[in-house]
Parts: structure tokens; sequence; C-alpha cells
């Protein structure tokens, strides 16, 4: 379950010339899915198997290949295969070549980036690269599922910082995410 809650003025809600409850709904649904995708990339990468290469904290070129081709072929083929690590391995990723040529394209005009020909995302709750750390995954991302039960709610209150003249609301959603086939998704992993 996650949560949280947001305050505003009593003056803007009477006052608001624009949405406000659109504008409300958008950054609390922003907010949630940061929350949801670091508790759910750890749930992943707890459960996805594992190629372990000798010592480097920075991956090679090779070491990603290896990791690409350490998953089955139905699983790295599928559709929807791809990469998933965060914003500080990807940004150590942009400086790696082959033959001096860079592994990663980014997919510019709102096209998705991709690494060693694959799509690339980001989410929290994976580690940055480090011992023993699980920095990077590649593997059938359809693997991944994502349940929300009861929907997203969303629910004000006029009482609840009555005292400093705030409307507070309140967003929780019900879910959980598991990586359904663990052969599918494999995570590369430091033997140092």
């Amino acid at each position: 379950k996650y949560g949280l809650i947001l305050q505003v003025t009593n003056e803007l809600v009477n006052d608001a010339a624009f949405d406000l409850s659109a504008m409300i709904a958008e950054k609390m649904g922003a907010e949630v899915a940061v929350k949801h995708g670091a508790v759910a990339g750890t749930a992943v990468a707890a459960a996805a198997g594992s190629y372990t290469v000798a010592g480097t904290f920075i991956p090679t070129y090779a070491e990603l290949v290896g990791l690409q081709y350490s998953v089955k072929q139905q699983y790295r083929n599928a559709p929807k295969a791809g990469f998933l690590t965060t914003d500080t391995n990807l940004g150590t990723i942009l400086g790696i070549t082959s033959s001096s040529l860079p592994i990663f394209q980014p997919g510019g005009n709102g096209g998705v980036d991709r690494l060693l020909g694959k799509p690339v995302y980001t989410t929290g709750g994976i580690a940055d690269f480090g011992s023993n750390a699980r920095g990077i995954l590649f593997g059938d991302l359809a693997s991944i599922n994502t349940v929300i039960v009861g929907g997203v709610n969303i629910e004000a209150s006029r009482e609840f910082a009555w005292d400093y003249d705030l409307v507070s609301y309140k967003c929780t959603i019900r879910g959980a995410t598991d990586l359904v086939q663990s052969s599918a998704v494999k995570f590369l992993k430091s033997a140092a």
C-alpha cells in the first residue's frame, strides 16, 4: 500500500482559476508512481537470476553483452526485452564503448533510449553499481507484473489541517509487483 498527503491553502481551493483537482491528481499520481517504482525495482531485483562477473564495479562492454546473452533466447528476443537500471548507472554506462563506437543510443524525439540495440529504462529500487550490487537487469520485462487492487483513491479533508487553514488531499493505492518467471530476467552482479 502506498500513500501520500498533499496540502493546499484554502484560498487556492476557493480562488483557483484552473482545474485544481486535475493538477492535484496528476501530481499525486506521479509521486505514487515513483514510490511504487522504488518498491517494484527492489522486488524484481530480488527475484531475478544473476550473471556474475569478476570484480569490476563498472560494467564493461563484454560484461553487458554477457548479461544479455545469459538470458535464454526466448526471453532475450521477446518483444518487450530490455534493460532496467538507475539514472546514475545509465550515466556511467553512457561512456562505455565497443571499438570506439558507443553502445548507448539516445532515443531522441520521444523515442526510447537503447543499449546494445534493446530498450533501456530507469527506475528506483535498483542499486547503484558497487560491490555485490544488482545495478542493471536485462530480460523480458513483460515478465514483471503489477497488480493494482481497488484503483487509486483520492480523498479530501478540510478538518485534518484546519488550524493551518489547509485542505489536505490523501492518495492511496494498493498494489504489488513481482517477477513471474525468474529465468526471464537476470541482473549483473559483481563478484567482488
